[in-house]
Parts: C-alpha cells; sequence; structure tokens
C-alpha cells in the first residue's frame, strides 16, 4: 500500500511538473499581447466616438509625441474625414510579431459605419515591448482609412481617402 501511495504521489508531481512547464511555452504572453492590442484598438475606436482628440494624442507612444511635429494637425485631419457621429463598429483583428524583447502589435476594426451610412477601415501599428527604444513603446501610427474611395496602394495621403497620426515604421 505504501508503494502505491508512493507511486501516485510521484506521478502526481510529473504531471504538474510537466504541465507546468507546458503552460510556460504554449504562447500566453502572446495571447496576453493580442488582448492588449484588442483592448488599445478599443481605446481608439472610443476616442473616434467620443470626438476625443486629447484621448488620441494620450495613445501615442513617446517617441511620437516628441518626434511628429504634424501630429496634433493629423489628428484634426483623421477627425475632419469621418463625416459624422459612428454608429457601429465590425470585429476587431488583433495580432503581434517578434520576439519577448522587440515585440510589434496591432490591429485593425473594419466596418466602422456612421451615422450617414459611410464605412471607415480603423487600425493600429506600434511597439509592446522594444528592447532598442523603450520611448517606441505604444503606439506609432493609426490610420483611418475611408474605404469608399477607391484606393491607390502605391500612396498613403489624404487624397487616397488615408489618414495617418503618427510614425509610420521604416
Amino acid at each position: 500500500m505504501k508503494k502505491t501511495t508512493k507511486i501516485l504521489a510521484i506521478i502526481t508531481i510529473m504531471i504538474t511538473v510537466i504541465f507546468t512547464a507546458c503552460s510556460v511555452n504554449t504562447g500566453e504572453s502572446s495571447q496576453t499581447a493580442k488582448d492588449y492590442a484588442s483592448e488599445k484598438q478599443q481605446e481608439v475606436l472610443d476616442a473616434f466616438k467620443d470626438g476625443d482628440k486629447a484621448a488620441i494624442k494620450k495613445l501615442m507612444c513617446k517617441y511620437v509625441t516628441d518626434n511628429d511635429k504634424e501630429l496634433d494637425k493629423e489628428i484634426d485631419d483623421a477627425f475632419a474625414a469621418i463625416d459624422s457621429k459612428i454608429k457601429s463598429v465590425g470585429d476587431t483583428k488583433p495580432s503581434m510579431t517578434g520576439d519577448d524583447d522587440n515585440k510589434q502589435y496591432n490591429a485593425y476594426t473594419q466596418k466602422v459605419v456612421t451615422e450617414s451610412g459611410k464605412e471607415y477601415k480603423i487600425s493600429f501599428d506600434g511597439w509592446y515591448k522594444c528592447k532598442d527604444d523603450p520611448d517606441k513603446e505604444g503606439i506609432m501610427l493609426i490610420k483611418v482609412i475611408d474605404t469608399s474611395k477607391e484606393i491607390d496602394p502605391s500612396k498613403e495621403d489624404k487624397e487616397n481617402g488615408i489618414f495617418n497620426i503618427g510614425i509610420k515604421e521604416q
């Protein structure tokens, strides 16, 4: 009987160790960063819904707020591009790439529909973790795209229905 109890105890400990070790390597931290990207995208959408330009500026990383001299104008232009109050949004698609030291994240939401029936896509790109430059951690670029316009992929400007807030990573 004592042998059976010892064997069961050893098996229980081994199973616990195996499952604990596996959970560390299953990419749980990646899922957390994706969840974080979804939360940030919701904050971006809420700021546009509420007409809160200051909230958009607060979402931008320190690198952008320190280096983008046109940031306030870009925010104004993006808000002006949305023709009326946002009444509904589609699903948000978050993603991320990179390793633990340098991890980029982004999210986009299509079918951002206004009261006038016009549709937009709103997205962001940023750094979840940037070992080389921690000032870049956060949102680097927010895009508002007027999906009613036919987009020329070689041009990312207002005339093409694309409004950028922030700095595009090279």
